[in-house]
C-alpha cells in the first residue's frame, strides 16, 4: 500500500528543479528496523519528540487491508477509526501532545464502486472527523503541536479529479495551492507553519518550502525526482529522490542535502523527522516495505 495509498495519483508527474546547493554524504546514523508483529509490510509516517511512532502494517506490499498504529516504548496499540464499513486506518503523522492525524478507508457507490477515503484528528481517544468541504477525498499528512493539519483533497475522482493542498486550523479548512499549479499535495508543517509539498503546473513538478507567504524549491541535486515529507522546527527537512536507479533518502540542514539510506536496501525514503534529529522511514527489502528508525551518532 505504499507510497501512502492514494500517492499513486500523482507518481511521476514530479519532475525537479535544481537550485544551487550542495550535498554531504551520508551523516551517521544508527538504524533500528521496525516490523509490525506477523506482517507481511510496515511502513512508518511520523515520529514526534517522544520517540512514539504511528505507521500501517500490511499483509503484503499492494496486498490486502491491514491496519495502522502507534508504536511507544516497544508496545504496538492499534489505530482503529470507529464505524462499520471501515476497511483500513492509516495514521500519518503524530505531535508532542499524542495527536494523530490520518485517514481511514471505506467502501462506497458514489460516484462509482470503489473505496473512499476520510481524514480524522485523534485526542484523548476521541476521532474527529477531517473532510475538506465538498470533497470526495480527504487525505491529512502533517500535524504540528498547535493541532493545525496541512493534507490535501479531491473534489472529483482521479482521473479526472486534481489533488488540491489544504490547512486545517481551529476549525477552518484554508485551500493552499502553489501558484499556477493544477495540483497541490502539503505533506508536513511545523510549528511556526512551514509546510512542505510538490505541485504541478501541467508541464513540470516541483517540490517546495512554504515560508511565510514564500514558496521555496526543495530538490535534491542531479535527481530526476524529489519529494519532501516532514519537517521539524528547526526546519530541518526529510523525503525522498530519485537518481535514475533506485529511491533514496535525504536530509536537508542549513541548505545542505545529505543522503540517508537504510543499509543494503534496494530503496527507500525518509518520512519525518523530530526535533531531536531522529528520523523514521522506509525501505525496500526484496518485494516488500521495511520501516525502519534512524537515531543520530553523536
Amino acid at each position: 500500500m505504499k507510497d501512502k495509498l492514494f500517492r499513486f495519483l500523482v507518481a511521476g508527474l514530479i519532475i525537479s528543479i535544481l537550485p544551487l546547493t550542495s550535498i554531504s554524504c551520508c551523516g551517521p546514523y544508527s538504524f533500528t528496523p521496525i516490523n509490525y508483529p506477523g506482517a507481511g509490510m510496515t511502513t512508518l509516517y511520523g515520529i514526534n519528540d517522544k520517540g512514539e511512532v504511528v505507521g500501517y502494517w500490511g499483509k503484503a506490499l499492494g496486498g490486502e487491508f491491514g491496519g495502522g498504529f502507534v508504536l511507544s516504548g516497544g508496545s504496538y496499540t492499534p489505530i482503529v477509526y470507529p464505524g462499520s464499513g471501515i476497511k483500513a486506518t492509516i495514521p500519518t503523522d503524530i505531535n508532542n501532545s499524542g495527536q494523530v492525524t490520518g485517514y481511514y478507508m471505506g467502501e462506497t457507490t458514489v460516484p462509482s464502486p470503489g473505496y473512499t477515503a476520510y481524514g480524522f484528528i485523534l485526542s484523548g481517544g476521541v476521532y474527529s472527523p477531517i473532510n475538506y468541504p465538498g470533497s470526495i477525498f480527504t487525505l491529512p499528512w502533517g500535524i504540528n503541536d498547535l493541532g493545525e493539519v496541512v493534507g490535501y483533497y479531491f473534489l472529483e475522482p482521479s482521473p479526472p479529479g486534481l489533488p488540491k493542498g489544504f490547512l486545517f486550523s481551529g476549525g477552518v479548512y484554508t485551500p493552499i495551492d502553489s501558484p499556477g499549479a493544477i495540483q497541490t499535495i502539503l505533506y508536513g508543517i511545523n510549528d511556526s507553519r512551514q509546510i512542505v509539498g510538490q505541485a504541478y503546473d501541467g508541464i513540470s513538478g516541483y517540490p517546495f518550502l512554504l515560508s511565510g507567504g514564500t514558496y521555496t524549491p526543495i530538490a535534491y541535486p542531479g535527481a530526476i525526482g524529489s519529494r519532501p515529507f516532514g519537517i521539524n522546527d528547526s526546519g530541518k527537512v526529510v523525503g525522498q529522490y530519485n537518481d535514475g536507479t533506485k529511491m533514496h533518502g535525504f536530509l536537508l540542514s542549513g541548505g545542505v542535502y545529505t543522503p540517508i539510506d537504510y543499509p543494503d536496501s534496494l530503496g527507500g525514503e525518509l518520512q519525518d523527522i523530530n526535533n531531536l534529529g531522529v528520523v523514521v522511514g522506509n525501505y525496500l527489502d526484496g518485494n516488500t516495505m521495511r520501516g525502519f528508525i534512524g537515531t543520530p551518532v553523536p
